[in-house]
């Protein structure tokens, strides 16, 4: 079978085949009416409130009664036993790890025996194959996802940029756009600091 460009202007639809045989203006666009239905929900969406700019009565109490099943089930929620949430939630720690060549690992997980998160550490990132770990320095409680990277960048700017690793900057060289990005932030930081610390 040869291969052909769609657009190549030797070949007319005829020569395609049955299987590209279209009516381009019905088999081809029906393919598209989805398109229709998602525009015409829109305009139901649109319709939500009346000329007057009020929602009109059938709509407001579909809504006034979605609202009322909303709060039973926050009561629900509320009463529920609050076991099941202890059984469920696990406690983040961040585990700031010394490795070889004066460099630190700031690494996130569960709680585990030092000698395991070290581990771990050095079979998952090639910074710490490179810097093999020496001992866990300090464990920290994390309640934010975001304050991962922030402690990163703290350390980045105490330690160094190419000292530090760990939360999203753990290759062993930082693009460009990671390190301008870093230190930009470290600008602000500073200018901040000497205006109100």
């Amino acid at each position: 079978m040869e291969c052909r460009r769609i657009d190549d202007e030797d070949i007319s639809d005829d020569e395609l085949g049955p299987d590209f045989d279209y009516e381009w203006d019905k088999d081809f666009l029906e393919k598209f009416e989805w398109i229709k239905e998602i525009e015409a929900g829109k305009r139901d969406q649109k319709q939500l409130f009346n000329n007057s700019g009020q929602m009109p009565q059938e709509k407001l109490n579909l809504l006034k009664e979605f609202c009322r099943l909303f709060e039973n089930e926050l009561d629900t929620l509320e009463k529920a036993p609050s076991k099941t949430v202890e059984k469920i939630e696990k406690q983040l720690y961040l585990y700031f790890i010394s490795l070889e060549n004066n460099k630190i690992f700031l690494h996130a997980d569960f709680e585990k025996d030092g000698d395991v998160i070290m581990n771990e550490c050095k079979e998952q990132y090639e910074f710490a194959q490179i810097n093999i770990p020496r001992r866990i320095v300090y464990t920290m409680v994390i309640n934010d996802l975001y304050d991962i990277n922030k402690y990163v960048k703290l350390f980045m700017n105490m330690f160094g940029i190419d000292d530090t690793r760990g939360g999203c900057y753990t290759d062993v060289k930082l693009g460009d756009y990671l390190r301008k990005s870093i230190e930009h932030e470290k600008i602000y930081q500073d200018k901040f600091s000497t205006l109100y610390g």
